[in-house]
């Protein structure tokens, strides 16, 4: 009897030492990454992020070309960046961000714009920027479950770095995890070239089904050609962008104001809606159309939102602006839409003064406004937001 249970011993400690030296090799590994990273002090890329939900029957993926200078002196990102993509030019010059937007030539700027503004870019989101600050914070967690193995593509050797972080998420400025309610964990797997110890992608994942969202890096460069001194500068460029009005400077309507009535049909269907026979639920109107990537990359999170908490006085809409039927229904099949739609909403866009999209509005059970905001809303107070009001 003694004998087993020694040996029961014997291969607990054994299971535990292997345990133990797979996650120091990890963070041996994150280590050699970080100090990489933390010396760098200009870098380009190309980025792509795909979404991938399955559960959702849902993909898309986006593309940016990325520069970024990283200054510590009175910034409160620690970098100057530019970041391109087929819609939109974003700067930020350590003082003032603005964005270029391709199709109708104008521009927004932000001056004092602080850290926190950042955190819903979603370029940020798993990006090098993330990494540099959130490995040191990942390598000293010991609650994480760690573990490496090398791993060859297209000839090449990796070393692919699993992280199981439990129920929380690292912010897209990698300053720190989000504890989440959910019922899965966060797994984050780091593809990292062996030669250079720079990441070549990253991929969160979960433990309960095959969702996964995958960032990579490409022509990575950390000596790059700088950008001309004049792009850094809102001033260049106001010739050939005038100035958007901000959605509070053009809505028509303010935070605990009346809600205007409308009455609009639902896609392939004869059934209509309108706002007054919803009184006594709350509302959620999301502003929409077809060609914009904010649109798109928002429609898990909304069809999360209706899941949970459709079974309540609660209703959430999609309210096309311009888009044709046609148009709407194929939008509507490959991004896997669960809420119900509503076309032909041009003059309800413009009643409410939307301009910007997407914008989500939520109305109490009332009738009256209390949540407006365009592309970058605050997801968790959105949802607090609703969830008060449900009360």
């Amino acid at each position: 009897m003694m004998k087993y249970f020694l040996i029961i011993i014997t291969l607990l400690l054994s299971n535990n030492l292997a345990y133990t030296q797979d996650k120091n090799s990890a963070n041996q590994v994150l280590e050699k990454t970080y100090e990489k990273l933390e010396k760098i002090n200009s870098l380009s890329y190309d980025l792509t992020r795909e979404l991938n939900y399955p559960s959702n029957n849902y993909n898309a993926i986006s593309k940016w070309e990325c520069y970024y200078f990283f200054d510590l002196h009175d910034n409160p990102i620690g970098t100057k960046f530019q970041i391109t993509n087929s819609s939109s030019i974003d700067v930020f010059n350590g003082t003032e961000y603005f964005s270029l937007i391709k199709e109708d030539k104008t521009s927004e700027i932000q001056n004092n714009i602080k850290k926190e503004d950042f955190g819903s870019k979603s370029y940020f989101y798993n990006s090098i920027l993330t990494l540099r600050n959130i490995l040191p914070i990942i390598i000293a967690d010991n609650s994480s479950d760690k573990s490496v193995i090398d791993t060859l593509i297209s000839g090449k050797t990796y070393k692919k770095v699993k992280i199981n972080i439990g129920k929380r998420r690292i912010q897209n400025l990698g300053e720190d995890f989000d504890k989440m309610e959910t019922d899965y964990n966060f797994i984050y797997t780091l593809l990292i070239d062996t030669k250079t110890y720079f990441p070549k992608e990253i991929i969160q994942s979960n433990d309960k089904n095959s969702d996964f969202i995958k960032t990579s890096f490409e022509n990575l460069n950390i000596k790059p050609i700088a950008p001309n001194e004049n792009s850094w500068f809102y001033s260049t460029y106001r010739k050939e962008y005038k100035k958007a009005e901000k959605l509070s400077q053009i809505t028509k309507l303010s935070l605990g104001s009346e809600a205007p009535n409308w009455k609009l049909n639902q896609l392939d269907t004869k059934k209509t809606f309108s706002l007054d026979e919803l009184k006594g639920k709350v509302v959620v109107l999301d502003f929409w159309i077809k060609n914009c990537g904010y649109c798109i990359s928002s429609i898990p999170f909304l069809n999360e939102l209706h899941k949970k908490f459709k079974d309540k006085d609660f209703i959430l809409l999609g309210v096309n602006a311009y888009d044709t039927d046609e148009k709407i229904n194929e939008f509507y099949k490959k991004y896997g839409l669960k809420y119900p739609v509503l076309t032909n909403g041009n003059l309800v866009a413009k009643d409410y003064g939307v301009y910007v999209f997407p914008t989500i509005f939520v109305i109490d059970k009332s009738g009256k406004i209390i949540y407006l905001d365009n592309e970058n809303s605050d997801r968790n107070q959105l949802e607090k937001i609703i969830q008060e009001a449900l009360k």
